[in-house]
């Protein structure tokens, strides 16, 4: 089942978002130049470079399938990242995808297991 995005809907949200940054003195851009958001990252104290799956020189990223946004305050100061990726796993599973990876990221996987979907799967709350 394809589920298409209210794009009205999904507007409205993104206009509530940067009237809230606006009104706590943050302007939001999207970027869509992942060498800029790894630079960016290796620069801002205490901000880890973003996960390898935003890192255009191993993984196949593109205004396609991603974008970045930046928080800059009024002291022109980075004040916020953060990267959004969006791929087709139509006929997939993100374990199976996870796996496709080249051995170098297999390695460097944050993740510990990526269980298959099952019937037996419960969800609980996060607590």
């Amino acid at each position: 089942m394809t589920q298409q995005a209210d794009y009205l809907q999904v507007s409205r949200y993104i206009a509530d978002i940067d009237s809230f940054a606006q009104s706590k003195g943050i302007s939001l851009s999207i970027r869509t130049d992942f060498n800029q958001l790894w630079d960016l990252c290796k620069r801002l104290p205490g901000k880890p470079v973003p996960a390898v799956l935003f890192d255009p020189n191993r993984v196949d990223i593109n205004t396609e399938n991603a974008l970045w946004i930046e928080g800059v305050n009024g002291r022109g100061e980075v004040v916020h990242v953060q990267a959004v990726r969006c791929d087709d796993l139509s006929g997939t599973t993100l374990a199976d995808e996870i796996d496709s990876f080249p051995s170098t990221l297999q390695r460097q996987k944050p993740w510990k297991a990526i269980p298959k979907p099952s019937s037996a799967m419960h969800l609980q709350p996060a607590r």
